[in-house]
């Protein structure tokens, strides 16, 4: 038997985990949701890379046809629906699966919000018409901040990742080309304090994606600005491994199927 692992997931945890099994000899299979996630993985001979955005039904195919000893949720902590849909899957086709969370760390210093639509609501009650904001809340919540806030053409900047998708989808809904910037984070301190004196914003829009997702780097910069930031607060996930805890079990899983196979050796032998 060859031990092998299915990693959904194209986040920061998930590139870690996948440059480890690489290097540990292990085949491994991810999926992502755009080249541009693929871009930033490992290129090796062990990794399969497939991209697609998958239901529950069609993680099941994709379960089934790549048959792998171990499946592993690493997707963004926000995004809990499709970590539901893992869940889901594997549960219906009684496959062994893990998730790996992340330590999201402190909302101090923060505004924080259980959903975009109080973010958005909260913003457009006390956010005067000449005061500006920098979003760093990705592209899939900008829709919320153009249903819920009349001014954003003019009052909004956004950053989001450098992809044809997410820009494509910024300039669709209606954000001109001066306010949309796009960038790979996390950002330093410093790169924060500019982008914050640049824009000249008064309210900084994030999530609350910990130390990995530059966070403190944020709220250090804001306070340095005086910008007050409003965070999105991720949905409940069922609490799951952190990276090393992942990485200690999957060397323990592949330890017990070498010590299989030489035993399955040894009786093939004497025989």
């Amino acid at each position: 038997m060859v031990y092998s692992v299915f990693i959904f997931g194209g986040t920061t945890e998930a590139r870690l985990l996948i440059s480890y099994l690489i290097n540990q000899g292990i085949s491994c299979t991810v999926t992502v949701t755009s080249n541009y996630a693929k871009e930033l993985l490992t290129s090796s001979p062990l990794l399969d890379v497939k991209i697609k955005r998958l239901n529950e039904y069609e993680m099941e195919d994709a379960i089934k046809e790549v048959n792998p000893s171990l499946i592993v949720d690493a997707t963004h902590p926000y995004a809990f629906e499709v970590s539901q849909n893992i869940k889901k899957a594997c549960n219906n086709l009684n496959r062994e699966y893990i998730t790996v969370s992340r330590d999201i760390g402190s909302i101090e210093g923060t505004t924080s919000f259980d959903s975009m639509e109080l973010l958005a609501s909260f913003l457009s009650d006390n956010c005067e018409a000449d005061e500006m904001v920098l979003s760093t809340l990705g592209i899939k919540e900008a829709q919320s901040l153009c249903d819920n806030f009349g001014n954003y053409k003019e009052s909004i900047y956004l950053r989001i990742l450098p992809s044809m998708e997410s820009l494509s989808k910024a300039k669709e809904l209606g954000f001109p080309s001066k306010h949309i910037i796009c960038m790979q984070g996390p950002f330093s301190k410093e790169m924060n304090v500019a982008l914050l004196h640049e824009t000249g914003a008064k309210y900084l829009l994030t999530k609350i994606t910990g130390k990995v997702g530059g966070l403190e780097a944020k709220i250090v910069a804001a306070k340095k600005c005086g910008v007050e930031v409003l965070a999105l607060i991720a949905p409940d996930r069922e609490k799951g491994l952190s990276l090393a805890e992942a990485k200690a079990l999957i060397k323990m899983k592949v330890k017990n199927v070498q010590k299989a196979n030489k035993e399955e050796e040894v009786v093939h032998c004497e025989r």
